[in-house]
């Protein structure tokens, strides 16, 4: 909202209305209803988000001569890497079609990153000839204050994000070092948290918890700033915004060489790229960020509003929009 207003366009948002209660209404103008939208009356629409609602309102954009702007988060990138999402490869598969659906019928498609555009180019031809690549974007919230203490698991809690080893780790930790854990998940985790270690862990304060339901922006901030550094250690990913907001906020991360990690991971200045799951590779790599904070978390800044800050992305987005609109016509 704020990109496409400082490039001096009029924007509104358009949410589901069970996501209203999340947002801060008086910051910006909001629709919950189609009746809005035709009163405000856009020339283009930017979908953000995958859901199955998007294709009745995709139909409902071009009844009204809407343009629209896909933003594809993960493009198809074979079943290979969907089975690295184990339980949830079919659901993930499924995601993929709907993904393919949408781009089929928008009139852009925004990848946000050199992986996502070969990936596009190898599965998703159609997509890719239409596409422009625009990065994942971000408000700046960073905090200035806030004691850095913990090793952290932010953000969604699945097999494709390697949780089970984070948690893993965790628990060779308990009698082999003195790190201190946080995880912060909307997921559900009580399952996975009910080992005789862990609620020792959680007892003795060495590991704190919050999960089960959607963080404010304030605490999820809050969360990335009193990190040491946070897991990126997937299996599988296109891009991530646990990286982004992790860097918004200073804090270095520990990442495998998977998806665009290597595009945005500057070994040993913005966190670790580790070669291995071993609890040795993971320690000895939190170990060298943790003494190296100081200089990391500056390098992390400077990576964060180099690429991911919507004010850096102006030029860019005000060039890719009059690209659009002039062919547009």
């Amino acid at each position: 909202m704020q990109l496409v207003k400082s490039c001096g366009y009029e924007a509104a948002a358009f949410v589901n209305g069970r996501y209203i209660e999340f947002l801060d209404r008086t910051s910006c103008e909001f629709f919950d209803n189609r009746e809005q939208i035709k009163l405000f009356s856009p020339d283009v629409a930017i979908i953000y988000n995958t859901g199955f609602e998007d294709i009745n309102f995709l139909k409902f954009c071009k009844s009204e001569h809407i343009k629209t702007i896909f933003v594809l988060h993960e493009p198809y990138m074979g079943i290979r890497e969907l089975l690295k999402d184990g339980d949830y490869c079919v659901k993930e598969a499924v995601g993929s079609m709907l993904n393919s659906y949408l781009c089929s019928k928008a009139d852009l498609v925004f990848l946000s990153s050199k992986y996502a555009i070969e990936n596009c180019k190898k599965y998703m031809p159609r997509a890719y000839k239409k596409s422009a690549e625009f990065p994942l974007i971000f408000q700046d919230s960073f905090l200035m204050k806030g004691k850095r203490k913990y090793f952290s698991l932010i953000g969604g809690y699945a097999y494709s994000h390697g949780s089970d080893i984070f948690l893993d780790f965790i628990k060779k930790s308990y009698r082999t070092n003195n790190i201190l854990f946080q995880i912060a998940t909307r997921n559900n985790i009580e399952e996975q948290l009910n080992d005789s270690i862990i609620k020792k862990m959680i007892e003795s304060e060495r590991l704190v918890v919050k999960q089960g339901k959607a963080l404010s922006s304030e605490e999820i901030d809050a969360a990335y700033r009193s990190s040491i550094c946070t897991w990126n250690g997937y299996r599988r990913s296109t891009q991530s915004g646990v990286l982004a907001n992790s860097y918004m906020q200073g804090t270095p991360v520990i990442a495998t060489n998977v998806g665009s990690f290597n595009e945005y991971v500057s070994d040993g200045k913005t966190g670790k790229i580790i070669g291995n799951f071993e609890y040795e590779t993971l320690l000895n790599s939190y170990l060298e960020v943790s003494n190296n904070i100081e200089t990391m978390e500056k390098c992390c800044r400077d990576t964060f509003k180099t690429y991911f800050f919507y004010a850096n992305q102006k030029d860019i987005f005000t060039k890719i929009m009059t690209q659009f609109m002039r062919d547009s016509i």
